[in-house]
């Protein structure tokens, strides 16, 4: 697209190592896709370059918020079916095979990768919580 920068895969990847990242980290993203620029490939390319850049031996996670259940009377959370509200890439995540997600209403984090069963496996009544993964 002209007139705004176009990110790849190899870009990503090196900008994730750049600022730190490497094989077997546990990372947590809360990004917004415009933030990257004009990302080829979309929401799928960037998920694909984080575990890229934590490898088979690291730990993806992100948001899983859903407070579109904060004003409603008697909410019904869905750990599997609920969507997640803040943003399409923690959607596209959350739906991804493999990934798992903590059982909070509003404030829930899913994961894939080596730590993700840890991680997710339990989640304070508060959301930020000792027993939650932003602990």
């Amino acid at each position: 697209m002209a007139g705004r920068l176009t990110v790849s895969f190899e870009d990503l990847v090196r900008g994730f190592e750049e600022i730190g990242v490497r094989p077997g980290d546990v990372v947590f993203v809360h990004a917004s896709l415009s933030s990257f620029g004009y990302v080829d490939g979309g929401v799928d390319m960037l998920i694909e370059a984080l575990l890229a850049a934590v490898g088979p031996g690291g730990t993806l996670a992100m948001p899983g918020f859903s407070f579109q259940l904060t004003n409603v009377p008697s909410p019904v959370f869905d750990v599997r079916f609920t969507p997640c509200w803040a943003s399409k890439i923690y959607e596209r995540f959350r739906l991804r095979k493999g990934v798992s997600r903590s059982h909070h209403a509003t404030h829930s984090v899913c994961a894939t990768g080596v730590r993700a069963a840890e991680l997710t496996a339990t989640h304070s009544v508060t959301p930020c919580g000792p027993e939650s993964p932003f602990r």
